[in-house]
């Protein structure tokens, strides 16, 4: 009777062995999972980080590109602004050098034409100097 049980102790011995050997086998199965999910996490981590770097140092470039397009833009406007000055002082030289020389009906008719296309040059200066103030805000 004893030599049975010393078998059956060996036997349960015997079996509590391989449980332990296949729960060891079940923990390690799970670390490496576990590293797998903790390295696709990490990996997910670093993507979104690098993505995010790219779109900010994108968002500055296109920030300073604008920067410098509404720079150029203004300048633009301003020379536009100074040649129409220039323009409407000629055509005012013009017109009084014609009011010396000419017959004054024609003088007349043409300062009126001369009034108007000065009127439409600085029109179209202040709307392109209104359209560069709003594109700037």
């Amino acid at each position: 009777e004893e030599e049975a049980q010393l078998e059956s102790l060996a036997l349960q011995q015997q079996q509590l062995q391989e449980a332990k050997r296949r729960t060891a086998q079940e923990v390690e199965k799970c670390r490496f999972s576990l590293w797998d999910v903790e390295q696709e996490i990490s990996d997910a981590t670093e993507a979104r980080y690098v993505q995010l770097r790219r779109a900010e140092i994108q968002m500055q470039e296109l920030t300073r590109e604008h920067s410098m397009k509404m720079a150029d833009m203004k300048s633009e406007a301003q020379r536009e602004v100074h040649r129409i000055r220039n323009s409407s002082r000629r055509l005012a030289r013009t017109i009084a050098e014609e009011l010396e020389t000419s017959d004054f009906d024609q003088a007349l008719r043409r300062s009126g034409e001369l009034d108007q296309k000065s009127v439409e040059l600085l029109q179209c200066a202040s709307k392109q100097l209104s359209s560069l103030a709003a594109a700037g805000a």
